[in-house]
């Protein structure tokens, strides 16, 4: 696919933060309660949240950015008023980060800075980098080549 074609699927249609309602609820009251289970949040919705990005065309260094600032909001909502239904947090995740990128292609977030560096520094990304995966598989079909002989 090169840079003038669009995805093949509808992007609305696709449900990427679609979690059971436990674990959304338990990651709510974890922020809530600035547990250490908060870090899952991060962990889990980072991907899906970032490919929102992606899938608008927005460059990786900006789309980390987003994803930072929807992280942040998200927070700091669930700390202050709570989420109306904390049973739909990747829901309220996913409608966070199209309105930060429609924002972000109108220009409107050219100079505004949240500058919250403690709350965004505790959060840990555990999840392999893309070589890390290849590496991985690699070693995985060295291992069941040998299994085979």
């Amino acid at each position: 696919m090169n840079y003038t074609e669009s995805p093949t699927a509808d992007i609305r249609s696709e449900k990427p933060l679609e979690r059971s309602e436990s674990g959304d609820l338990s990651l709510v009251e974890a922020v809530a309660e600035r547990t250490g289970l908060q870090n899952q949040l991060y962990v889990r919705y980072r991907r899906p949240l970032l490919q929102v990005f992606l899938h608008r065309r927005i460059a990786r260094d900006a789309a980390e950015d987003l994803l930072q600032r929807t992280f942040l909001q998200a927070i700091k909502k669930i700390r202050t008023e709570g989420l109306d239904d904390p049973s739909n947090l990747g829901g309220y995740l996913y409608r966070t980060a199209c309105k930060l990128a429609t924002a972000y292609w109108r220009g409107e977030l050219s100079r505004k800075h949240d500058n919250d560096r403690e709350l965004l520094s505790s959060l840990q990304d555990d999840a392999l980098s893309l070589e890390e995966r290849l590496d991985h598989e690699q070693l995985a079909k060295c291992v069941r080549d040998l299994m085979d002989h």
